[in-house]
């Protein structure tokens, strides 16, 4: 694995975990509030870390 290959795949990553984010957060918000926001992200954070 090449360099550019390394960082074009930590660059999917990051936008499917700042997507991801962005939908989860527009769900739940509305059903469970703003608490919501900080168990969203950090399945978020956890979802790019295993990925990374």
């Amino acid at each position: 694995m090449n360099i550019t290959s390394k960082y074009r795949s930590l660059s999917i990553q990051a936008r499917a975990a700042a997507v991801a984010n962005v939908v989860l957060n527009f769900i739940f918000i509305r059903i469970f509030g703003y608490v919501a926001a900080g168990y969203t992200t950090l399945a978020c954070y956890i979802l790019y870390s295993v990925g990374h």
